[in-house]
């Protein structure tokens, strides 16, 4: 299967782009390390950004594809609606993109969720990296 990419939309410049990612990334590892959910109205509010606009889950796509390419976990299975547990539907087809099976949508979004969990306490560098060039700082 060929590597996923998520461009930048033309909504955004290259810059503003690549800083919502890292934001994005930013807050959910933060949220992550505490084993806490990321509601979409906070993290978009947080990036100045519509929670319902395309370019808001543009960004979340990017990220988790950036996790799953080196070899992680879709960390956005972090970020949920209030009242929910899982990622909507956008997230799954995304998943199925990657290669993931997915069968039951409350199983693999646990176990997601909890490899992201995992993944964050171990990459604490990730929440500080720069997708543009892949480099942290």
């Amino acid at each position: 299967m060929p590597p996923i990419e998520i461009t930048c939309p033309p909504s955004f410049e290259p810059d503003e782009w690549e800083a919502h990612k890292r934001d994005a990334r930013y807050i959910i590892w933060q949220r992550g390390r505490g084993e806490l959910d990321v509601h979409h109205g906070y993290l978009a509010g947080q990036l100045g950004l519509f929670n319902y606009a395309k370019n808001y889950f543009s960004v979340l796509d990017a990220v988790s594809v950036e996790e799953d390419a080196a070899g992680g976990p879709m960390v956005t299975a972090l970020v949920t609606a209030i009242g929910s547990e899982v990622p909507g539907g956008r997230f799954f087809e995304l998943a199925e993109k990657l290669g993931h099976e997915v069968e039951d949508r409350a199983e693999f979004a646990l176990a997601m969720r909890q490899w992201s969990i995992d993944w964050i306490r171990a990459h604490p560098e990730r929440a500080q990296i720069n997708t543009a060039d892949g480099q942290t700082g």
